[in-house]
């Protein structure tokens, strides 16, 4: 089954190069992380949101196995720079290096680089076929310009930089509407576009503000309980949760 293009998730333009992006994609194949069931229906359905405690469940593990990919033998192929052949013209050539990761510096890199006003950041919903809720609870950064908060993400950085742990393949964007149903069973995410290497939590940071948005803030304990509080670092994603919002 073909991939589909890119929907109205969360979209960030981080760097993951082609030749990588192939490798990772074949291991969501190879791991059956996608899904391939044309008759599947998405896990923000009615009856999946009444069963809420139990698709967040199944929303968690699915989150896990993506992150328990093991990424032995992916390579990224890195800037040209180093001389191969003196003969050759430019006398330079790509290097192929191990993973590319996509970390908290290059997401505050993207963060700085865009607009940063004095204006108010607002809660801005990037699916607009969304549950019962909407237009999700009141957005948490509302009192501070978005000035403010970049200048927080980047006192912050540091910090995450030192409690930082071995990268996992990322989905990019968990949310409910990219998250696969057959009956009871999950059967995959359906949009990869997002996918690149990097710290889980991104891909927590994402389906956090998800679960909020649909089911409220009780929902984060069915979660995390269900993906291993002890994978979980609070500052971490408290960190990712400011960025995700930043680039939302």
């Amino acid at each position: 089954m073909p991939l589909r293009p890119a929907e109205t998730v969360l979209v960030a333009d981080f760097p993951t190069d082609q030749d990588q992006r192939v490798q990772l994609l074949s291991l969501v194949e190879e791991h059956g992380l996608l899904c391939a069931d044309p008759g599947a229906s998405v896990a923000i359905g009615g009856e999946y949101l009444m069963m809420i405690e139990s698709t967040l469940g199944r929303f968690a593990s699915e989150v896990a196995r993506v992150h328990l990919v093991p990424l032995d033998g992916v390579t990224h192929t890195g800037p040209a720079g180093r001389v191969l052949n003196s003969d050759e013209p430019g006398g330079a050539a790509s290097i192929v290096e191990p993973l590319g990761v996509v970390g908290p510096r290059s997401i505050a890199t993207v963060i700085q680089n865009g607009e940063v006003g004095d204006r108010d950041l607002g809660v801005r919903v990037a699916d607009a076929d969304v549950g019962p809720r909407a237009g999700g609870p009141v957005n948490p950064y509302g009192h501070m310009t978005r000035r403010e908060l970049v200048e927080v993400l980047r006192d912050g950085l540091d910090r995450v930089l030192e409690r930082g742990d071995s990268p996992v393949l990322q989905q990019g964007a968990p949310v409910f509407a990219n998250l696969q149903m057959s009956g009871p069973n999950v059967c995959g995410f359906r949009d990869w576009a997002a996918i690149h290497v990097g710290d889980r939590h991104w891909d927590l940071a994402v389906a956090s503000r998800d679960i909020v948005r649909v089911c409220g803030p009780n929902g984060l304990a069915v979660f995390f309980e269900s993906y291993g509080h002890d994978l979980v670092d609070p500052i971490r994603l408290d960190w990712y949760s400011l960025a995700v919002e930043l680039l939302s």
